[in-house]
């Protein structure tokens, strides 16, 4: 495909991905409907994603279990911590106007 002098298959996902810009929608969807190298090209690229997705190991793997017995875990090891005692909090020096230095 050639749109703006320039071929990119970029716009085929965004058009898979429904984020390509409004105005190129029309444009793309007449490609659909009257090339089929477009065609083609788009329809490789709708199989990955439907690859990717079918074959992702994660999937509806239920991980809030898993999340939350480890924010616990990670919690209690931080109420556990002991805290360091920090002294007393100083301030930089601020110059004024007539580049003199206060305290």
């Amino acid at each position: 495909m050639d749109l703006i002098g320039q071929s990119d298959d970029s716009w085929w996902i965004d058009f898979l991905e429904n984020e390509l810009d409004p105005l190129l929608d029309k444009d793309l969807a007449m490609l659909l409907e009257h090339s089929a190298e477009d065609r083609d090209a788009f329809e490789s690229f709708r199989l990955v994603k439907q690859w990717v997705k079918e074959s992702d190991p994660i999937g509806n793997w239920p991980v809030e279990g898993r999340l939350e017995r480890m924010r616990s875990r990670i919690m209690a090891a931080v109420e556990g911590t002991p805290h360091k005692q920090t002294g007393p909090v100083r301030h930089p020096r601020r110059r004024t106007f007539d580049n003199s230095v206060s305290p």
